[in-house]
C-alpha cells in the first residue's frame, strides 16, 4: 500500500496520467448536475493551509468540499426539471479499513440551463466597509469583483448598493446608472466597526421595497469579519434573513479575509436560498463574479423536500453534504430552500474548482440476517420559480455485491460512484483531522496519512485532477501539523489513539467562536511558523520531555496514550 512518503511520486504519476486520458466514465453521456446552495468552496480552509496554519472544524464544510469536485453523472432520465440520481458503493473505509456501504444522492436536470428563461434581476449588494477591510487588499478584491458584476448587468436588471461599518448607508439606490454604480464602488473606503445585522437589514428592506413576482429578487452580502456593533447575535441575524426569504428574497454571501464568521455566512446562504463563496485570491474574484454569479442568481427550483426511507436490512450511521437532516436509523427528511445549475463543465477546471454541484452521502450499516431487500426509497418534491405547483420524483436503490477486501476501489452501482465514494472518504478524513487538531490529539497526522494512502491507491488507476489537488492539501496539512509540534502515533498505536479521538465530542461552532484566539485556525488562522501561544509552547516542551523519559524507560506506559489537550 502506498504511504504518504510515496505521495510525491504518486502525484506526479497522477498528473501525467490526467494529461494523457480523460476521467473515468467521460465517454458516456453526462447529466447536468444541480447544486443545493450553501457553501460552494473550501477556499478559507485551503487558504489557511497555504499560509502555514492549521484549519479549525468550522472552516471545512461538506457542501463546499463536494462542490469542488466535478463528476460525470448519469444522464437525467426523467422528464421533469429535477431528477433523482441515487448510487451505491460497497468497499473499504479508508480510515478504519473496515467494510463501508455508502448511498449517494445527487440531483440532475435534463434541461440545458442556458435555455432557461432568466427573469429580470433586482439585486442589492451589501458591502462590509469596516476598518478591517483595509487589510490584505480585501476591499480592493471586492471592488474588482463588483466592477465585473456591474459589467454583466442586462438592460432589464437593477442593482442597488448598501455599505456598512458601524453606520449603514445606501450608496446607490434603485435606478442608478452604470456610471453611478461604478463611482459608488470606487468611492468605498474602510471605516469603523462591523454592524452585520444593520447592513443586512438595510439590504433586505431595500429588496423588499422593490419586490415583484415577475422579477428575481436577491441580496448579495459581503463581509470580512465578526459582528461587533449593533445586534451581534448569530441566531438573530439568521432569523432576520429567514423572515425575508419567506417573502421570496434570496440571500447569497461572500467571505473575504481569514477572520470572518464562516458559520454565519454559510448559514445565511443555506437558509437564504443562496450560495456562499470565499475570495482567497484574484482568480477567485474573477471566477465568483463572472462564472458563478451567472448561475447563482437564478434558482432552478425552490422549496425542495427530500424524504429517504432505508430498507429493513440497512441502518443510517451518518449523513454528509447538507445541514438540516431530521430523522433516525430508518430514514428521515431534509428541506433545501433552492437548487441551482452548476457552472463547472470541465475537469481539470480552467479556473477554480467551484461549481461541481451538490452531493448527499448516507453511510449505512448492514444487517446480514436481513440483507437482500431494497436499500432505500427516495422521494423529492419541489416547485419551480413563479409556480405554486409541486413536482415529485421518486427512486429506489437496489443492493450490489461488495468489492474484495483489498480492492483499491469499491464496487459501485454506476461508474460515476467511484469518484463520489472517494470524495466521501476524503471529506471524512479531512474532517476528522480538523477535530483531532482541535484536541491536539496524536491521531491527527495518522488520520491524514491513512486518508492520503487510500486516495493515492484510488488515484493510481483513475488519475483524477480533483483528488490530486486534495492530496496536495493533505500533504500541506501534515507539514503544518509537524511544524506546530504535533505528536504522531505509530501505526501500531493509531487504532487506539483514533478511537480516543472519535470518543471525544466535537466542539460546537459556538465553542470555537469563544476560543478562536486559543485554537489555531478556527474562523482565523495562525501561521505555524510564527510564535505559538505560551501554553502551547510549554505543552510542546512537556511532550519532548516525556519523549526523553520514554527513551530512558521511565515512562513507557505514557507512550501508548494520546496526548492530553493543553489546559
Amino acid at each position: 500500500m502506498p504511504s504518504i512518503f510515496s505521495l510525491r511520486s504518486g502525484l506526479a504519476l497522477a498528473a501525467a496520467a490526467t494529461a494523457a486520458c480523460s476521467m473515468s466514465g467521460a465517454e458516456d453521456p453526462s447529466g447536468d448536475g444541480v447544486g443545493f446552495g450553501g457553501a460552494q468552496d473550501i477556499g478559507q480552509f485551503r487558504d489557511i493551509l497555504r499560509q502555514g496554519g492549521i484549519p479549525g472544524v468550522d472552516t471545512l464544510d461538506a457542501t463546499g468540499f463536494f462542490a469542488e469536485h466535478q463528476v460525470d453523472l448519469p444522464p437525467a432520465s426523467c422528464q421533469q426539471t429535477l431528477c433523482l440520481t441515487p448510487m451505491l458503493a460497497r468497499g473499504t473505509n479508508w480510515l478504519t479499513r473496515k467494510p463501508q456501504t455508502t448511498l449517494q444522492l445527487t440531483v440532475t436536470t435534463p434541461t440545458d440551463p442556458a435555455t432557461l428563461p432568466r427573469r429580470p434581476l433586482d439585486l442589492v449588494v451589501v458591502i462590509d466597509r469596516s476598518g478591517s477591510m483595509s487589510e490584505d487588499g480585501r476591499l480592493q478584491k471586492v471592488q474588482r469583483g463588483l466592477r465585473l458584476l456591474v459589467q454583466q448587468l442586462r438592460a432589464e436588471d437593477r442593482l442597488a448598493l448598501v455599505a456598512f461599518d458601524d453606520r449603514v448607508e445606501v450608496r446607490a439606490p434603485w435606478g442608478s446608472s452604470v456610471a453611478t454604480l461604478t463611482q459608488a464602488i470606487d468611492n468605498l473606503t474602510p471605516g469603523g466597526s462591523t454592524n452585520l445585522h444593520g447592513g443586512l437589514q438595510a439590504g433586505l428592506l431595500l429588496a423588499a421595497s422593490a419586490a415583484n413576482p415577475e422579477r428575481e429578487s436577491r441580496v448579495l452580502f459581503l463581509s470580512d469579519g465578526l459582528a461587533t456593533a449593533g445586534i451581534t447575535s448569530r441566531s438573530a441575524i439568521i432569523e432576520l434573513a429567514e423572515r425575508h426569504v419567506a417573502g421570496g428574497i434570496g440571500v447569497s454571501t461572500i467571505g473575504v479575509g481569514r477572520q470572518f464568521d464562516a458559520v454565519l455566512m454559510r448559514s445565511l446562504a443555506e437558509r437564504g436560498a443562496g450560495n456562499f463563496y470565499f475570495l482567497e485570491d484574484a482568480q477567485a474574484v474573477d471566477e465568483v463574479f463572472t462564472e458563478e454569479l451567472k448561475v447563482s442568481m437564478t434558482p432552478l427550483a425552490l422549496d425542495l423536500r427530500l424524504r429517504v426511507t432505508f430498507g429493513p436490512g440497512y441502518n443510517l450511521m451518518s449523513v454528509a453534504g447538507r445541514q438540516g437532516w431530521s430523522g433516525g436509523a430508518s430514514g428521515g427528511t431534509l428541506a433545501i430552500p433552492a437548487a441551482f445549475a452548476t457552472s463547472r463543465q470541465d475537469a481539470p477546471p480552467t479556473m477554480g474548482r467551484r461549481g461541481g454541484g451538490g452531493a448527499l452521502f448516507f453511510e449505512l450499516s448492514e444487517l446480514p440476517a436481513l440483507e437482500g431487500g431494497v436499500v432505500a426509497s427516495i422521494e423529492l418534491s419541489y416547485r419551480t420559480p413563479g409556480s405554486t405547483v409541486r413536482q415529485v420524483h421518486t427512486a429506489t436503490v437496489q443492493p450490489i455485491e461488495p468489492a474484495a477486501a483489498d480492492a483499491p476501489q469499491p464496487a459501485v452501482s454506476h461508474p460515476a460512484m467511484q469518484k463520489l465514494a472517494a470524495m466521501y472518504n476524503l471529506y471524512r478524513g479531512l474532517r476528522e483531522a480538523t477535530v483531532g487538531a482541535s484536541q491536539y490529539a496524536r491521531c491527527t497526522i495518522g488520520t491524514l496519512r491513512r486518508t492520503a494512502d487510500g486516495a493515492a491507491r484510488w488515484n493510481l488507476t483513475t488519475a483524477d485532477s480533483d483528488v490530486t489537488a486534495d492530496l496536495v492539501l493533505i500533504e500541506l496539512f501534515i507539514a503544518n501539523l509537524r511544524r506546530a509540534g504535533f505528536a504522531e502515533a505509530t501505526e501500531a498505536e493509531w487504532n487506539d489513539s483514533y478511537e480516543q479521538c472519535r470518543a471525544t465530542p466535537t466542539p460546537s461552532p459556538e465553542e470555537y467562536e469563544d476560543t478562536q484566539h486559543q485554537h489555531m485556525g478556527c474562523s482565523s488562522a495562525r501561521s505555524a511558523g510564527g510564535l505559538l501561544p505560551l501554553w502551547l509552547a510549554l505543552w510542546a516542551l512537556g511532550r519532548r520531555r516525556a519523549g526523553r523519559a520514554r527513551r530512558t524507560g521511565r515512562d513507557a506506559k505514557s507512550s501508548k496514550t494520546a496526548a492530553p489537550a493543553p489546559r
